[in-house]
């Protein structure tokens, strides 16, 4: 991604943006490391929705906290965005309540058992990245299986696009067996 602008409320509090949805953004935006600049605004004028923070990505205006989100989290994966929110954020000022419920809501998330990234590693993450790097998958394919980790052919089918097409049904059963440097244990749900 590149010309990525950033429209965010201003100043406030000792901080980059008195609103935490904004400074949310400039911190997701800091975690999967691209160019960015910020442009401080005090009023909606520039978002076609009335609504902040607004990323321009090239032309294309992105509006509402989510919708950025869904758009950057292509470049980053779930295991590095649990770190990043679990480490402490001593300079937020205590004003920003909203902002610790989204960090503690989404570490929450994260750190669901169910979820892959609460059982990754860093060094797992390495040797996915060194086993991964030559296949002819793309950047959100290969995200999308790091962070599903998909154990059997019918959940990798649903991650990557065209697949059959793509690959024959020995090569789906290595992209399996190359997913073992990722030590995951599904826990099994209770019945009730």
């Amino acid at each position: 991604m590149t010309n990525l602008e950033l429209y965010a409320w201003g100043q406030g509090f000792n901080q980059s943006s008195f609103d935490p949805f904004c400074l949310s953004i400039e911190a997701y935006l800091n975690l999967v490391q691209v160019k960015w600049v910020v442009n401080e605004c005090y009023s909606t004028d520039i978002s076609p929705s009335g609504e902040l923070p607004l990323l321009k990505v090239g032309f294309e205006p992105i509006t509402g906290t989510f919708n950025i989100i869904k758009v950057l989290k292509s470049r980053v994966s779930n295991y590095e965005v649990l770190q990043f929110f679990s480490t402490p954020f001593e300079t937020v000022d205590p004003a920003f309540q909203d902002y610790r419920t989204a960090m503690h809501t989404t570490t929450k998330f994260l750190s669901d058992p169910m979820l892959p990234c609460s059982q990754q590693t860093v060094e797992q993450i390495v040797e996915y990245k060194k086993r991964f790097r030559d296949l002819k998958l793309t950047k959100l394919e290969k995200l999308s299986i790091l962070n599903n980790r998909p154990q059997s052919l019918v959940e990798l089918v649903v991650l990557v696009e065209e697949i059959d097409e793509r690959f024959s049904e020995q090569e789906q059963q290595q992209i399996l067996e190359l997913l073992d440097c990722l030590e995951y244990e599904r826990p099994q749900e209770e019945e009730e």
